[in-house]
C-alpha cells in the first residue's frame, strides 16, 4: 500500500525478493510516489487514473530493467488478467467509479478492469501515438498537475496535445466501452 512518501509491503513478499511478484509489487507501490501521490487524482470517481497509470508504469521499469521482453511479458500478464475477467462475463468501461465496482454483481472485477484494462490502455496508447508523444504527454502531465488533483479530462487532454490529434474514437473503444 502506498502513502505520500512511504509504502508498504507485506512482509511475505520478502520471502522471494527475485521473484516477479515481489519486483512488481515494489514498482507498482514506488510508481504512486508519482501517479496519485505527485500527481493527484480522486480515487473514488475516477481510481483508473493512478491504478491504470501505476500498473503500466511498474511495466516500464521492467523494460528498463529486463528490456523489451521483459515489458512485454508483463503486457501479456495484464491482457492474461484481463482477458479472464472478459471470459467469466466482467467487462467494462475503465472509467467507473469505485463505488460502481463495490456495487457491481460481482465486485472481483475491479481489479482487472482498473488495473490491467487500465494498464493496457496506456501499452495501447503508447503504440497509438509513439514514444515521443506519448512520453512527452506523460512529461506534461506530471509538470502541469504536480501537487494538484486532476481528472481523466486532464490527462487525455495532454495526450492528445501531444500527438497533436484527436483521440475520441480511441478513448472511446479503452476507457468508456464495456468491451
Amino acid at each position: 500500500v502506498e502513502f505520500p512518501g512511504i509504502i508498504l509491503i507485506e512482509s511475505s513478499r520478502y520471502d522471494e525478493p527475485e521473484s516477479s511478484v515481489f519486483i512488481n509489487t515494489v514498482a507498482h507501490e514506488v510508481a504512486h510516489q508519482w501517479w496519485y501521490n505527485m500527481v493527484g487524482n480522486d480515487v473514488i470517481d475516477e481510481p483508473w487514473l493512478d491504478e491504470g497509470l501505476t500498473t503500466f508504469s511498474a511495466g516500464l521499469y521492467f523494460e528498463e530493467a529486463y528490456g523489451a521482453e521483459g515489458y512485454q511479458g508483463v503486457a501479456e500478464y495484464w491482457q492474461q488478467y484481463y482477458d479472464k475477467a472478459v471470459q467469466a462475463g466482467m467487462d467494462d468501461a475503465v472509467t467507473r467509479s469505485l463505488t460502481y465496482f463495490e456495487e457491481a454483481a460481482d465486485p472481483g472485477m475491479y481489479g482487472p478492469i482498473v488495473y490491467g484494462k487500465g494498464a493496457l490502455f496506456f501499452y495501447e496508447l503508447r503504440k497509438e501515438i509513439g514514444d515521443k508523444a506519448f512520453f512527452a504527454g506523460l512529461q506534461t502531465y506530471y509538470q502541469r498537475f504536480q501537487y494538484q488533483i486532476t481528472t481523466a479530462e486532464d490527462l487525455l487532454g495532454i495526450f492528445e496535445e501531444s500527438a497533436g490529434r484527436q483521440l475520441d474514437a480511441f478513448y472511446q473503444e479503452w476507457l468508456y466501452s464495456p468491451e
